[in-house]
């Protein structure tokens, strides 16, 4: 009995302690990872307080210091002078909490395939050395982490509180989503949980965001369930779209067609050579790994079916076209530069195993560096379209539009939106 009163006396005034530092004036955040999930979510709080991003970049913190955004964002020219004022970065891991109100986790966690699940060492490491010099500071974690992850490593780790939040960023528009969200989800369900929940409610612009209070584990589904329908989605249309180009159908009118129903909606419906970059491919891979013993169909096929789309692609090029092969950008997609997991490396893979002469133009990626000795890189759209037979594009351009070719250009873009 006495010791049961003296647990509920201690939790009591833990709650306290984080309820005073998190209701008086936030003086210090602290962000760990200044990657665009990072760099938007610190951004958000600079507008108020004084924020310091630990990061081991050493050129985005660099270009922190410099009052330059360290993502790819094209909202970057819109950050203000006052945000730039409470902002600073370093490398080096602080030692000293005592001014610090909450710290942020945006670290990376990637997909490791020899392990079958994220790889969280980076986040526990974190996690350990912030304990090691204040394990009352409140942390908030953002990285993208396995169902059940945050329960697990509480029981096994003495902590004041440790939240968690998932991030509904998109790569290219990161700064507006986060401070527009469409929805706030915070865990665990608890009174701390409320008052941090009403401060990152009134930090951001949308009066119209829903928020919600969940239990830790239910918020980590969110994440990666979130992403798997998505990703699902992108998965479906380009399936729908395999069938139209194996028949010779107009792919746009029956997507058209079946989109105008409500319950499915004329968006994220538009065909690509497959779903790449930063998150969709490592939370298919996570998502499916946890659904594994549940009894799962649709979802352990999200990632094969995006794989077997890049192989279509290019089976597709190899029957119908000759096999020197004109590439114009390396993105996953429209609105960012980034090449990481991009549908079109794979897709190159493939046409460079056949035996096909591969050219790439990219100006944003060229310096990238190739496996195979039959890609080359070019220097302009006219040598791209001399030198090939066709040009594969992903999403189309304004560039391309306004451009010239006496070769076909092959995309899958058939809402030519970008």
């Amino acid at each position: 009995m006495y010791a049961d009163a003296y647990l509920a006396l201690n939790s009591t005034h833990k709650f306290i302690k984080i309820a005073i530092m998190m209701t008086k004036q936030i003086k210090n955040v602290k962000v760990f990872g200044a990657g665009f999930v990072g760099f938007a979510n610190g951004l958000v709080y600079s507008k108020k307080y004084k924020v310091e991003f630990i990061e081991r970049d050493l050129e985005k913190i660099t270009l922190i210091n410099k009052k330059i955004c360290p993502i790819e964002d094209q909202h970057a020219s819109e950050i203000s002078a006052s945000n730039w004022e409470n902002i600073t970065a370093t490398n080096a891991f602080p030692t000293d909490f005592k001014d610090c109100h909450l710290v942020i986790i945006a670290v990376p966690t990637n997909y490791d395939a020899s392990l079958n699940h994220f790889d969280v060492k980076t986040l526990e490491e974190t996690l350990h050395c912030i304990r090691r010099y204040d394990c009352n500071v409140p942390v908030l974690i953002k990285s993208t982490i396995p169902i059940a992850f945050t329960e697990q490593f509480l029981k096994d780790n003495d902590y004041v509180e440790v939240f968690f939040s998932p991030e509904f960023l998109q790569e290219g528009s990161a700064i507006i989503d986060a401070e527009n969200p469409a929805r706030i989800i915070l865990s665990p369900k608890n009174a701390s949980a409320e008052v941090l929940l009403t401060e990152l409610r009134d930090l951001t612009e949308s009066e119209a965001s829903v928020c919600l209070l969940m239990d830790t584990t239910e918020a980590e589904s969110v994440k990666l369930f979130a992403n798997g329908y998505l990703a699902m989605r992108v998965a479906f249309f380009n399936e729908l779209d395999n069938f139209c180009l194996s028949r010779n159908l107009d792919t746009k009118s029956i997507i058209e067609g079946v989109c105008l129903d409500k319950r499915i909606g004329m968006y994220y419906n538009n065909p690509g050579f497959g779903f790449g970059g930063y998150c969709f491919p490592k939370d298919t891979q996570q998502l499916r790994q946890q659904v594994s013993a549940s009894g799962s169909t649709i979802i352990k096929n999200i990632h094969a079916s995006n794989e077997l789309r890049m192989e279509a692609i290019a089976e597709h090029i190899l029957k119908n076209f000759g096999n020197k092969i004109g590439i114009y950008k390396l993105a996953m997609k429209s609105g960012t530069i980034n090449a990481r997991s991009s549908s079109m490396l794979k897709v190159i893979e493939h046409l460079a195993i056949k035996g096909c002469t591969i050219y790439v133009f990219d100006p944003d990626n060229a310096d990238f560096h190739f496996e195979f000795d039959n890609v080359t890189i070019v220097c302009s759209l006219p040598e791209l379209d001399e030198k090939s037979d066709v040009i594969l594009v992903n999403r189309i351009t304004d560039q391309l539009q306004h451009q010239q070719f006496s070769k076909p250009i092959f995309t899958r873009d058939v809402f030519n939106c970008g």
